[in-house]
């Protein structure tokens, strides 16, 4: 009964969003990857595909919603269901024209360091590809500092896939356009995370400066430094700089 109910809410979540939710998995293509290879990887291709248009993103989608049910995402005064930011880094890297495993493993990104899943599972439901993908954006070390987390990810990362960098840095734009929103309505987000403002700035910039140095597309570290520099210029305009 309770795996029915979490499908009912599920496909209940996916119908807010304008999804008609089906019985039968319908045949699939994969479309050609669209960040195509050339000897600097700097071909950037927009895709207009919707996240929810083949049958194997949806799955990912619902997958996270089961997994994530219950959780929400860090806001001072609304409960907004965790699975809301997974569905965003997917569906930047659905409309940056990465491929679908891709597009899958941003979805399921957090799923195992935040919940019961495995990497064997992800496997299993999902492809090796979208579990190592995964692996690569996920936090090795737990039980460590905060400080001693940061840095080892730092290290982690600019030795990633650009497929996982790509998703490591949508997942840290749409983690900073939800403090930008908080900020906007003059409420402290930084209230409730782990580390002050400038700290917390500083790692962002970190990442920015990992970011610069790799092959992701132009477009990407742009959309990252702009949302960065915003995140600034509001932080210090609330007071929030301490």
């Amino acid at each position: 009964m309770a795996v029915i109910n979490k499908i009912n809410t599920a496909n209940n979540f996916l119908s807010f969003r304008g999804i008609t939710p089906t019985q039968e998995r319908k045949s699939y293509t994969s479309p050609t990857i669209n960040l195509l290879k050339s000897p600097d990887r700097d071909v950037f291709i927009p895709s207009k595909r919707s996240l929810f248009s083949d049958p194997e993103t949806r799955e990912a989608v619902i997958f996270a919603i089961q997994k994530h049910d219950g959780k929400y995402r860090k806001h001072p005064t609304k409960k907004i269901p965790y699975v809301t930011h997974c569905i965003n880094v997917g569906e930047k890297l659905q409309k940056a024209g990465f491929g679908k495993d891709t597009v899958i493993a941003g979805i399921l990104h957090d799923t195992v360091e935040d919940t019961d899943t495995t990497y064997k599972e992800l496997e299993k439901k999902f492809g090796s590809r979208v579990s190592h993908l995964v692996q690569e954006v996920s936090h090795s070390k737990k039980n460590v500092s905060w400080e001693e987390k940061q840095i080892s990810y730092l290290k982690h990362i600019q030795h990633a896939s650009i497929d996982a960098q790509a998703i490591s840095a949508f997942d840290k734009i749409d983690n900073m356009n939800s403090s930008i929103e908080c900020l906007e309505e003059g409420l402290n987000i930084f209230a409730h995370m782990k580390a002050t403002p400038k700290k917390q700035l500083k790692k962002w910039n970190n990442l920015r400066k990992v970011y610069e140095k790799t092959n992701l597309p132009d477009e990407i570290k742009k959309e990252y430094r702009n949302t960065l520099e915003k995140l600034c210029i509001l932080t210090a305009k609330n007071h929030f700089l301490y």
